[in-house]
């Protein structure tokens, strides 16, 4: 269904704003994304922490699956700047910079508010 649907977004594109190069490396995030919504959804926990706690045992497992998804994202973040056509390629550059960095910050965060004692 993911596959079917954003192919049909594909399709639909007339402006540059989504490649198929794109499309491919986003598939794998959305693949690991589910994959680990998954896992927490079929934890014995009701709130998000706990689910973590609960699905990853451990910072340490956390924090790697939090690494693979970022290398995923840089992969999907380098196709699109060279694929998207908005805005010159300095500006796509400093976007996708302060995404990166806003997501690090916030994951760091995240990670030691639910093991704040690892």
């Amino acid at each position: 269904m993911i596959e079917i649907k954003t192919k049909e977004l594909l399709d639909k594109e007339r402006k540059g704003l989504y490649a198929e190069k794109v499309r491919r490396k986003q598939l794998r995030e959305i693949e690991l994304l589910v994959d680990h919504y998954l896992r927490l959804l079929n934890s014995n926990e009701t709130n998000h922490a706990n689910m973590i706690r609960e699905s990853y045992q451990s910072k340490k497992k956390y924090l790697s699956f939090l690494n693979e998804l970022q290398q995923i994202e840089q992969e999907v973040i380098r196709a699109s700047i060279m694929s998207v056509r908005k805005g010159s390629k300095k500006e796509r550059l400093s976007w996708f910079k302060k995404v990166q960095e806003t997501s690090s910050k916030i994951r760091v965060e995240e990670v030691e508010r639910i093991f704040p004692e690892e």
